[in-house]
């Protein structure tokens, strides 16, 4: 928690559970996953969070993604059978919990820098539900298609 408002970090599990594999996909789309959304509001990094990370592989981690997000609970990987799909469960969401529109299913490389991917930093309103350590989420990932749910 900085200046009163909450701040997450979210990232690959690097082999807590078995290991992400942002390539071909890590889950059964029988799977109950959460749905995690974001909502870009392009404002800057809070003063306070830890700075980016570069990878050895030239990848920007832990870099703030300047938005919002939402987490939706128990979402079988193959409702998810498109893009618009997971961006309009989003987007019901966020209008319902929130009040407002603009959210969508949150991607691989929201961060932000060079090569953005693996990880992200995004303010949370309060509680967010749905949310645990070593939870894993439906992400998209637009450069590697043989990994979305759809």
């Amino acid at each position: 928690m900085l200046n009163s408002k909450t701040y997450v970090l979210f990232g690959s599990d690097n082999g807590q559970l078995g290991g992400t594999d942002p390539y071909q996909g890590d889950t059964n789309i029988n799977d109950y996953r959460s749905l995690l959304c974001i909502k870009k509001t392009n404002d800057p990094a809070p003063a306070g969070l830890p700075p980016s990370i570069i990878s050895p592989g030239g990848a920007t981690n832990n870099s703030w993604s300047g938005g919002t997000v939402l987490v939706i609970p128990y979402i079988q990987g193959k409702q998810l059978t498109s893009q618009a799909v997971a961006d309009n469960i989003c987007n019901q969401v966020g209008q319902i919990v929130r009040g407002t529109s603009g959210y969508r299913m949150a991607e691989f490389h929201d961060g932000t820098g060079i090569n953005a991917g693996w990880s992200f930093w995004a303010e949370a309103y309060g509680d967010i539900n749905g949310l645990a350590q070593c939870t894993r989420y439906w992400v998209n990932i637009n450069d590697q298609p043989a990994a979305t749910p759809w």
